[in-house]
């Protein structure tokens, strides 16, 4: 099976807006208040070492764009 990986331009906060490549979406993330504010997904480009894997939170509101990658 396939994983499905997406380009995402996302703007996060202060910064200006940047584009991810060969992302993967892995589940979504909340608060107490709210329990869907944005998704939680892999970004390899953004993994360091062997405790930073790629883990990352997209909030809804900052994605400029999104396309289907494979």
């Amino acid at each position: 099976m396939t994983t499905t990986t997406f380009k995402f331009n996302y703007k996060p906060n202060g910064r200006n807006p940047e584009t991810y490549r060969h992302v993967k979406i892995v589940g979504y993330y909340g608060s107490n208040d709210y329990k869907n504010l944005g998704m939680t997904v892999i970004v390899p480009e953004r993994a360091y070492n062997k405790h930073d894997k790629g883990f990352r939170r997209f909030d809804y509101d900052k994605i400029i764009s999104m396309e289907v990658e494979s």
